[in-house]
């Protein structure tokens, strides 16, 4: 019975790659914090960096990507969107001829087409994921601007 005991201690301290999904602030003091804060359409996703060689993406870490999505906006709220017109992500990435497939549960899929609210600070890179202020533009987003922001005259 110790050595379980003591086996399930050892694991349990043991250092292991921590990738935790974290607890999303409110999204109405971000807003009030932004630089830039507008609801765009992404028109083109693009990867941030070659995709790595198969040999070098059969390490687990190496299968997480950049991408560099293009938001046309659509909606200005706060601030120029010039400023910001790009949202970073990541993605899972499995090469064809691996021999083990990698899911990483925490990723947020990003793709042409999709609205975003895109929450933005000057001089800092925008991205998109769960512990981000930048998120799909959905009614209970939408709700929370209404709430905190009113669109600048003529964007509508």
């Amino acid at each position: 019975m110790r050595s379980v005991v003591a086996c399930t201690v050892l694991v349990a301290l043991s250092p292991l790659p921590a990738y935790a999904v974290c607890a999303v602030e409110p999204l109405g003091p971000e807003l009030r914090a932004a630089d830039v804060v507008y609801v765009g359409t992404v028109v083109r996703s693009e990867l941030t960096a070659p995709l790595p060689s198969s040999a070098a993406a059969e390490q687990p870490r190496q299968r997480r990507i950049g991408l560099r999505h293009t938001v046309q906006p659509e909606i200005i709220l706060k601030g120029d969107p010039a400023t910001a017109p790009a949202v970073f992500s990541a993605w899972k990435y499995n090469p064809p001829k691996s021999r083990q497939t990698v899911i990483i549960s925490e990723l947020s899929a990003v793709l042409p087409g999709d609205t975003l609210l895109v929450v933005a600070h000057h001089g800092q890179p925008t991205y998109f994921g769960l512990c981000s202020a930048t998120r799909e533009w959905n009614a209970e987003s939408a709700g929370v601007v209404r709430a905190v922001l009113t669109p600048a005259p003529g964007s509508a």
